[in-house]
């Protein structure tokens, strides 16, 4: 097995964010020996010094551990956003390393954390059951209120992991690479990508809901439909932005330990 962290984020800020997360993925144990880091980067705006200076800066970052390797920044226009950015990185690990056994945990600048040890090999374990293709840390049942109201069960794409098998046909044609407006990338990327899993003949689960396993026809009650499935994410490994904005102490203390840390990498 080869375990990979693909990472998508943006370059419109200062960074810090994301070295709040990679503090994070350094402070607790994966749950397997080394992790190949994949590192995608959206150009909100135009690529300058300070890119160039945070590829170096990563670098450096991660040289110090054994447990996370860099194995690659790559820098991209950002039409497709989150969803291009996963493409692109998809078919870097294809082409170098293939497919075949490799568990590749997604996520996001959403996700924050993660905030407890085993955070792969939780995504990885559920991942092993037969008949589930997808896992999420949250799955959502409702479509978006702006789209309709339909029930359209999907795996919040903030962090997620798809199973190897599944890979190289999803690569052939990855949703909504050429999409720009939000809620399209929420309906023909999110959803759809969840959808097309399905119609594989394979189910989805959390770690939100371990014990529920979802397809195209599962029934869903009631009480599931009401909250935020996000909200169910602060007792878990990796918890939605949402979440961690209620409390902005929490946030505002390592993102002020973190700028310190990178003006003195970028010095």
């Amino acid at each position: 097995m080869t375990a990979f962290m693909l990472y998508a984020t943006a370059n419109e800020g200062d960074y810090s964010l994301d070295f709040l997360h990679f503090k994070q993925l350094k402070k607790f144990s994966s749950g397997v020996d080394v992790i190949k880091l994949v590192l995608v980067v959206s150009l909100v705006i135009e690529k300058t010094s300070k890119d160039e200076l945070f590829e170096l800066a990563v670098r450096k970052f991660f040289s110090y551990t054994s447990s996370i390797k860099l194995d690659s920044v790559i820098f991209k226009s950002n039409v497709g956003r989150d969803f291009s950015s996963v493409a692109l990185g998809l078919a870097h690990i294809k082409n170098t390393y293939g497919f075949h056994d490799s568990f590749i945990l997604v996520r996001n600048r959403s996700a924050y954390g993660p905030f407890s040890n085993y955070w792969f090999s939780k995504f990885k374990d559920q991942l092993m059951k037969a008949d589930i293709g997808m896992v999420g840390a949250t799955l959502n049942f409702l479509e978006h209120p702006d789209i309709g109201k339909r029930v359209r069960p999907h795996v919040q794409t903030y962090v997620y992991m798809i199973k190897p098998c599944l890979l190289d046909k999803l690569l052939d044609d990855f949703p909504a690479t050429n999409c720009e407006e939000r809620l399209q990338l929420i309906d023909e990327g999110e959803i759809r990508l969840s959808e097309r899993i399905c119609s594989e003949g394979f189910k989805l689960l959390s770690l939100q809901f371990p014990e529920q396993k979802v397809g195209g026809n599962t029934p869903i009650s009631d009480g599931r439909l009401v909250r935020d499935p996000r909200d169910y994410s602060s007792k878990l490994v990796f918890k939605h932005r949402n979440v961690v904005k209620y409390y902005p102490s929490f946030l505002e203390l390592f993102l002020s330990k973190v700028r310190k840390k990178v003006s003195k990498i970028f010095r």
